[in-house]
């Protein structure tokens, strides 16, 4: 039986042996459950396609300098520790951020409603089939930003957004009543609802 040296053996091998133990896996957990937003900071369990672990686990195989795939055209697997480390990076972050939510919540007065093990079914178009899987869900009520400075900045901005529409759809003259008219509701609620907010101090 001929015996491994370092050279010899598999790359998988000598980078798993080779490489620091420790990675910043907070930073690369969070680079890929950060998402884009327009209003707010968003967190998803998922990239694209993929999950969240599998996505941080692609990332780390980079990092670490490792092949795809293996000789046999298998999917290399990144050592278990690396594993591991990140399944607890995700659950560590995902339980800071449902607590800062719900800090958030509660400093402004919301009504906070937790929804456990309901059942969610979905149709699903390619199969033809019902698909129904156990979920769960944590949400503040609207009325929790009612007296605060950030429900009155996003009663602005919707205000504006209206506006801007409404004169776009009356200077380029494509529109139908229907869409102008919903426009205009858009436009007379915001106007009520931010004179409403104005006629009393913001808390």
């Amino acid at each position: 039986m001929e015996t491994q040296t370092l050279e010899t053996q598999p790359k998988s091998n000598v980078v798993a042996m080779s490489t620091a133990s420790e990675l910043d896996y907070v930073s690369i957990v969070k680079s890929n459950a950060q998402r884009k937003s327009n209003n707010g900071k968003t967190l998803a369990t998922n990239k694209g396609k993929v999950s969240l672990l599998t996505a941080c686990i692609d990332e780390v195989r980079s990092l670490l300098g490792m092949d795809k795939v293996d000789d046999n055209g298998e999917k290399t697997r990144i050592p278990i520790e690396h594993v591991e480390k990140l399944k607890a990076v995700i659950s560590d972050l995902l339980k800071g951020e449902l607590q800062a939510m719900v800090q958030d919540a509660e400093s402004i007065g919301a009504a906070i409603r937790i929804r456990r093990n309901y059942l969610a079914p979905k149709f699903n178009d390619d199969k033809g089939l019902i698909d129904v899987s156990l979920k769960s869900s944590w949400q503040s009520t609207k009325e929790q930003a009612r007296n605060s400075a950030n429900y009155r900045m996003g009663v602005v901005i919707s205000l504006a957004n209206a506006e801007k529409r409404e004169k776009q759809m009356l200077s380029s003259g494509k529109y139908t009543e229907e869409t102008l008219a919903k426009c205009r509701r858009q436009i007379r609620v915001s106007q009520a609802i931010l004179a409403k907010i104005d006629a009393k101090p913001v808390n």
